[in-house]
């Protein structure tokens, strides 16, 4: 900003959305003034310097000032959010109870939203106060930010990853230090570690299979991989990695247990073709993420591919996923995202068909069919000549337990759906 003068610590700044600007965002500074006729958030300047102005607030907080002297007074002026950074004062008198300020700093935190779509996500604690019993952190999610979906009373989270916090068998923390790194374990019934055969997760993804065809994978047993960041993407990690022009491939009598995603597909660039992709007659459990994630787009969870044109777009012709067992599904899903069990998106020919899923933290089915031409503009030329989703006779249960968005089955988008003989509860 170009001056500071006229402020004073103490003072208030209100963030109002004028309505009678297409929905710019616009921020009004006063001194004493409360605005109780518009919908706002305070931020109070906590210090000033000649850089500018330092500002606190659980709801606003990062945002910067486009090319306007300030005075403490009525001012207003067009800003810019900086969404990523906004910060969240969470307080819990009941469990956060430590007297250190440095005993929750750094841990990490998964928490649910204020939201239809409260899924919860993984962020850091960067702050934490004995006398307020209170943590700091912020979402790293821009649209959560933007729609305000944001942490409020009565929202579930828990805490993991400092050397503190294994207080029970089967426990772990790891940490990256400068010249090496460190893991703090205690083993199932506190055995001696020195006695035992501990083996790592090292690789991300155990099976990829890029430009290739005719493949079969069976009778295997896939345990185990590796996530560097958690506040990641991660939208290439899988036991079975499918890329590109990927066709007859076949899945089936595999064990999956404690992997982030069982089988997961994406293109390598326009037009790439996966064609005849089979899952079945397979066991799926602890998944981090989603058990099957097979997708026409780089893209999330969500039924709408926020990327740009320069992503790459493909075509997912015949998907079946059939006779397979999953339990457990999802429950530490990537920033932003929600992870389904099973999850076809841009499908055209799918059946997904006698499969028992039980426990599941998003849906426990979401299909979606083939494309939408309103998430990007080269859809809009793209024909899909026939589409075509067929559900049934799977047993899905306790479903969307981080969540209450879509439902234990969702299906949606252009072409016909077929679902019927499904229990669902």
């Amino acid at each position: 900003m170009d001056s500071t003068e006229g402020f004073a610590v103490g003072n208030k700044i209100w963030v109002l959305d004028d309505d009678n600007v297409s929905a710019e965002r616009y921020i009004m500074f006063e001194a004493d003034q409360i605005r109780q006729d518009r919908e706002a958030s305070a931020i109070v300047i906590t210090g000033i310097s000649e850089d500018g102005l330092s500002v606190e607030c659980s709801d606003y907080v990062s945002f910067k000032i486009e090319g306007k002297t300030l005075t403490n007074g009525t001012a207003i002026t067009k800003a810019t959010g900086d969404i990523i950074n906004r910060n969240h004062r969470v307080m819990d008198t009941e469990n956060l109870v430590e007297q250190d300020p440095d005993y929750y700093g750094g841990a990490m935190v998964w928490t649910e939203q204020l939201s239809y779509a409260g899924y919860g996500y993984p962020t850091t604690i960067e702050h934490y106060s004995p006398e307020e019993q209170s943590v700091v952190f912020s979402l790293h999610v821009p649209w959560l930010e933007s729609q305000k979906r944001t942490p409020s009373k009565y929202c579930l989270y828990y805490l993991e990853n400092k050397p503190q916090f294994p207080d029970s068998p089967g426990e772990y923390y790891f940490i990256k230090e400068d010249d090496r790194n460190r893991l703090y374990l205690r083993l199932p019934d506190d055995g001696n570690p020195n006695k035992a055969r501990i083996e790592i997760a090292r690789y991300p993804t155990i099976i990829e299979i890029g430009e290739r065809s005719h493949i079969g994978i069976s009778g295997l047993s896939f345990r185990f991989e590796n996530i560097d960041d958690w506040l990641a993407t991660n939208e290439n990690v899988s036991a079975i990695q499918l890329r590109g022009n990927s066709s007859n491939i076949t899945v089936s009598h595999c064990r999956f247990e404690h992997v982030i995603k069982a089988l997961a597909y994406y293109p390598l660039r326009d037009g790439d073709v996966a064609d005849f992709i089979e899952l079945r007659d397979s066991e799926i459990k602890y998944t981090d993420h989603n058990a099957v994630a097979l997708r026409y787009g780089v893209g999330t969870g969500w039924g709408f591919l926020k990327r740009p044109d320069s992503a790459p777009l493909g075509r997912l012709i015949h998907v079946n996923v059939l006779r397979n067992d999953l339990y457990e599904i999802g429950n530490r899903p990537p920033p932003g995202d929600a992870s389904h069990a099973i999850e076809v998106k841009g499908g055209e020919l799918v059946e997904i068909a006698y499969n028992v899923i039980d426990r599941t933290y998003a849906s426990g089915i979401q299909a979606m069919n083939n494309r939408w031409s309103a998430e990007t503009s080269k859809m809009q030329v793209w024909e899909s000549p026939l589409n075509r989703c067929l559900v049934h006779h799977n047993k899905v249960t306790n479903t969307m337990l981080q969540g209450n968005d879509w439902g234990s089955i969702a299906l949606w988008r252009i072409g016909p759906s077929y679902v019927y003989n499904n229990i669902n509860w």
